[in-house]
C-alpha cells in the first residue's frame, strides 16, 4: 500500500511532527510517496518564505528521499470525470486538490492529509490523518 503525503502533512513532517514520523516508521519509507503537484506547492512555499535557502534545502532533501508520483493518463481521465461530477453537484474542489486526488485514485494510494474537509467530496478516495497535536 502506498501512502501519498499531502502538502500539509509534509510541512508538518519537515517541522518535526513526531506523529507523522512515527507513522512513516511503522509503514516503512518504501510505502511513502507524494505527487509532483505537492512538490510544486512545497517549492512555491519555500521560495515565497522568509528563509528561502533553508526551506528550499529542506524540500530538496525530502524530494530526494521520497518517491514522486506523476500525473499520468489514467489520472487525467479520473480528474475529468471527478471534476465533471462535482461541477454537476455544485461542489467544486480546487484543481490542485483534484490533481492530487486523481493521482491517489489512479495509483490506489491512501492520501495522508490534515485537510480531510478539502477532499471528502471525492468519491472513493481513501484518506488518513496522521497529525496529532
Amino acid at each position: 500500500m502506498t501512502y501519498l503525503l499531502d502538502t500539509d502533512t509534509i510541512i508538518f513532517l519537515l517541522r518535526g511532527n513526531r506523529s507523522i514520523a512515527n507513522h512513516i516508521a511503522k509503514v516503512s519509507d518504501q510505502h511513502i510517496a507524494t505527487t509532483v503537484i505537492n512538490l510544486a506547492e512545497l517549492y512555491f512555499g519555500a521560495f515565497n518564505s522568509m528563509h528561502v535557502e533553508e526551506n528550499v534545502s529542506a524540500v530538496d532533501g525530502f524530494r530526494l528521499a521520497t518517491r514522486i508520483l506523476e500525473f499520468g493518463e489514467s489520472a487525467a481521465v479520473i480528474f475529468g470525470k471527478v471534476k465533471a461530477t462535482l461541477k454537476r453537484q455544485g461542489n467544486l474542489v480546487t484543481d490542485s486538490d483534484l490533481f492530487i486526488a486523481a493521482i491517489a485514485l489512479s495509483t490506489n494510494s491512501i492520501l495522508v492529509t490534515n485537510n480531510i474537509r478539502h477532499f471528502h467530496r471525492i468519491e472513493g478516495l481513501n484518506m488518513e490523518n496522521w497529525i496529532s497535536r
